[in-house]
């Protein structure tokens, strides 16, 4: 059976399947990753740059999770010979490395963050108060946000049942009124312009708490936006020591 390797991703820690797998077609992949069980997937196309800058894994191109958002036929690549990132139809053929959360990570993104990472009752209100009458996506499975949504979509989502999409928040190509977002645009600029990009195309309002500035007890932050730095800038802003609420209507 084939062994895995554990390795830091922009300080998020994922396993990385010893085997790579041969050439195949872009849901011939994905099934191959299921097939593997416990949790293996496709990485985003994030998680290729960051094994490329590590490590280097051979020379060849791999197949990522992150669908194009303007053609959902075409998904990012990573070739390993040169480090570029491409667009490839779903029908070509790549390589496949398989990558999963570690159980650490995955238990400290779950449901009990201590605050200020989690929201409060006051945030949860926050959110609830600024929601449009209609539909609503969280990003994610942010334990307090679940009621106030209909849909969750997470890459790896800790939380399963009948409303959870599996999929990369910023591969969402359905319309809702309100998409809702906690700490999600911290990681970095490129993953928060792609997401602020998404939701101006596939929803009326949305929602996001956003941190300030790095604190002590984060193990996953590296940009904290203010307005100025967001590609589209919000309707409205609600500022607390630690975050702000950014409102977005489009």
């Amino acid at each position: 059976m084939a062994r895995s390797i554990k390795y830091p991703i922009m300080k998020m820690s994922i396993e990385i399947h010893s085997e790579i797998l041969p050439y195949m077609r872009w849901h011939e992949a994905v099934q191959e990753c299921s097939r593997l069980g416990d949790g293996w997937r496709l990485p985003t196309i994030e998680e290729l740059n960051g094994i490329f800058n590590d490590i280097k894994p051979g020379d060849f191109g791999c197949w990522s999770a992150t669908v194009w958002e303007h053609d959902d036929s075409m998904v990012w690549s990573k070739g390993f010979n040169n480090g570029n990132a491409y667009l490839n139809p779903k029908t070509n053929l790549n390589r496949v490395l398989a990558v999963k959360n570690q159980t650490a990570d995955k238990d400290y993104w779950s449901s009990d963050l201590p605050f200020p990472l989690a929201p409060t009752e006051e945030d949860v209100q926050t959110y609830q108060n600024n929601l449009l009458p209609g539909t609503v996506l969280l990003l994610g499975c942010t334990k307090r946000l679940i009621p106030l949504s209909d849909r969750q979509l997470d890459l790896d989502p800790w939380h399963r049942s009948d409303t959870v999409i599996v999929g990369d928040w910023t591969g969402n190509r359905h319309f809702y009124t309100n998409i809702i977002l906690d700490g999600g645009l911290c990681f970095t600029k490129a993953l928060c312009d792609r997401i602020i990009e998404m939701a101006s195309r596939n929803c009326h309002r949305f929602i996001t708490r956003s941190f300030s500035h790095r604190l002590d007890i984060m193990r996953v932050a590296d940009y904290f936006p203010g307005v100025n730095d967001l590609p589209i800038k919000p309707a409205r802003q609600i500022r607390y020591p630690e975050y702000n609420f950014f409102i977005w209507d489009f």
